[in-house]
């Protein structure tokens, strides 16, 4: 991956609420194939999904060999009980907009493997690709396909925070060599690969701790960057579904990198914006989306040394997402 957007992942949790507590927060299922499965412990397959975007609340949780799940129940409407899922199929309601939402789902059920996952991405955000797709003259089944490989789908942590990646390296270019004795103390990274051997300490006799393990960390690297410089530190972290770098935000349409970080913590449209106004002022991104050259569009969008690999997976997906969305209002 380059130093402008990162692939970026994402954990959930919830606790069920007592008689009498407040009611339970409310949740969204992000997991694309996300398996109802029998009562603890057993917890075999249904055959069944949690609808991907659905709201739900959590009725109770059980921990089993380790990983926890979640007895899950639609947060309106008929209130339907979903059964157990694993507990990291749940995240941040703020993952969805039912504005973008076509009108028309694909049935997922009988969909495996990628087919569900584009179905999935369909029935989320079919409308809005749909839109998009026009402005850029490419075809819903390519941006589809781009969103899938190159967000994953998601920008919010468990806490409901954007999601986000510091670079040390970054930093150390936007502040770090102009103060290289307190950077020296707080941050390492590896000279010869400035994105690898990422480490950093709050104080400077303190132990050194990796990076990028968790979203937690990565909040408390960049927090504890913002009480050096804050435009800096916000400048060399990554942000939301698309993972843009905060020295981008101009590019993406923004006057000031804290306007960027504000915008993308409101929803995910926000941060799906991101990603096509980056698309449209990089010549071979948008020439590979509309040509459906997708090689030539990860070479633009990821940088040199994986752009086949990224290809062929933005290929594989946007021929899945054809399949899927046949005979829909606005398929691709």
């Amino acid at each position: 991956m380059n130093r402008f957007l990162l692939l970026g992942a994402v954990l959930a949790g919830a606790c069920a609420s007592a008689s009498g507590a407040d009611p339970s927060p409310e949740f969204a299922v992000i997991g694309m194939d996300a398996q109802v499965r029998t009562d603890p412990p057993k917890l075999a397959p249904s055959g069944k999904r949690a609808p991907y975007g659905g709201r739900v609340t959590v009725l109770e949780e059980k921990t089993v060999d380790g990983k926890v799940y979640a007895k899950v129940q639609q947060s309106g409407g008929a209130k339907t009980v979903y059964g157990w899922t694993a507990k990291t199929n749940l995240g941040s309601p703020k993952e969805f907009d039912p504005a973008m939402a076509p009108g028309d789902e694909v049935d997922t059920e009988p969909l495996k493997g990628l087919e569900a996952v584009m179905g999935s991405i369909y029935n989320a955000r079919g409308k809005y690709l749909f839109d998009r797709a026009k402005e850029l003259g490419a075809s819903p089944a390519a941006l589809a396909a781009v969103l899938k490989v190159e967000s994953g789908g998601r920008g919010f942590g468990p806490d409901g925070r954007t999601i986000v990646r510091f670079e040390n390296h970054t930093f150390w270019g936007q502040w770090g060599k102009a103060h290289k004795d307190t950077f020296d103390a707080h941050f390492k990274f590896n000279p010869d690969k400035g994105w690898l051997g990422h480490q950093w300490r709050k104080t400077a006799a303190g132990p050194w701790v990796d990076e990028h393990k968790n979203q937690a960390g990565e909040w408390e690297v960049l927090e504890f960057a913002q009480t050096l410089d804050k435009p800096a530190a916000l400048k060399s972290a990554s942000y939301g579904a698309g993972q843009i770098m905060g020295f981008n935000h101009k590019t993406v349409g923004y006057a000031t990198v804290e306007e960027m970080v504000k915008a993308f913590d409101r929803g995910i449209e926000p941060q799906l914006d991101g990603i096509i106004a980056f698309i449209k002022t990089h010549p071979n991104c948008l020439k590979g989306l509309k040509e459906n050259d997708f090689t030539l569009f990860a070479g633009c969008y990821n940088g040199r040394g994986k752009e086949a690999e990224y290809g062929r997976l933005i290929k594989d997906a946007a021929e899945a997402y054809t399949k899927v969305t046949r005979g829909k209002k606005l398929g691709g």
